[in-house]
């Protein structure tokens, strides 16, 4: 199984909606991120040991992640963020992340043009 369809999985089953909806929830699901994906270069995880943030190690793989964007040509970068993650949303938000929608399914949809 790809690693898009793993976090596509593990998204489904934090979902708060009833379990017999899981198929409509992966397709709305589906339907995100395959817009996402159509025209941006999709961030599937970042992460920084707690005890690490704030020294700009996140900051630097986001540096990172966004130049190989831009050399692999594509000027858009897009990402899913917990809805509850706080922190999360206010790390890419002072990156210059906007949220562009809602999966529905407790995710934010994230993009920055470059």
């Amino acid at each position: 199984m790809q690693e898009r369809q793993l976090i596509s999985l593990r998204m489904l089953l934090d979902a708060p909606e009833p379990r017999n909806d899981v198929f409509e929830n992966l397709q709305r699901f589906k339907q995100q991120v395959s817009e996402v994906a159509a025209d941006s270069f999709y961030l599937a995880r970042i992460a920084v040991r707690e005890s690490s943030r704030g020294l700009g190690y996140g900051r630097n793989l986001l540096h990172d992640f966004e130049a190989q964007s831009l050399a692999h040509g594509r000027a858009k970068v897009s990402l899913h963020v917990r809805s509850n993650n706080d922190g999360a949303i206010r790390f890419y938000r002072s990156a210059a992340y906007e949220i562009i929608s809602s999966t529905g399914l407790g995710y934010y949809t994230m993009q920055k043009l470059l």
